[in-house]
C-alpha cells in the first residue's frame, strides 16, 4: 500500500535519508544548500533545523540522535569531523574519522558506525566509529 504525504518543502538532490522513531530525517546535501527537513509520520508535518555545518555528508542515527560525519564546509575543505543535532545545536560528540571524505556510506549496527568510500577517501578505505 502506498500512502501519500504531505510535498517536501525543499526539493533535494543529493539526499541522505534516516529515521528515529516517528521521524524521518532528509539532509539536503548540496554546498550551498546544508538543510536537514524532518518529517513527523504521527503530525504529518514538515519542520527545518538550523543549517548544518558540513555539506555532502553521510548520514546516520547514533544514540538516537541524527549524525552527519564527513562533507565539505563553507569553504569547500572535506572534514572528517562527525557532528551530531541535539535536539538543540550541531556537536562535535565524536571524535574525527581518520580520513577526511564527501559522501560517504554510513552505517550503524548498535553503537558500531561503519563508514566506507566517499570521494577523496579512495576505493578501499573502509573505518569504524565505536
Amino acid at each position: 500500500k502506498s500512502t501519500d504525504i504531505p510535498e517536501v518543502p525543499i526539493g533535494t538532490e543529493f539526499g541522505k535519508a534516516v529515521t528515529i522513531n516517528e521521524r524521518v530525517f532528509i539532509c539536503k546535501n548540496e554546498a550551498s544548500e546544508r538543510i536537514v527537513q524532518v518529517y513527523n509520520v504521527l503530525t504529518k508535518k514538515w519542520s527545518t533545523l538550523p543549517p548544518s555545518p558540513y555539506s555532502y555528508s553521510g548520514a546516520t542515527i547514533i544514540k538516537d540522535q541524527l549524525t552527519l560525519i564527513g562533507g565539505g564546509d563553507t569553504h569547500g575543505y572535506t572534514t572528517s569531523k562527525p557532528v551530531t543535532w541535539t535536539g538543540e545545536e550541531w556537536l562535535e560528540l565524536y571524535p574525527p574519522m581518520h580520513t577526511a571524505r564527501h559522501s560517504p556510506g554510513v552505517l550503524a549496527i548498535g553503537d558500531l558506525v561503519i563508514v566506507s568510500g566517499g570521494e577523496g577517501a579512495g576505493k578501499d578505505t573502509i573505518e569504524f566509529l565505536d
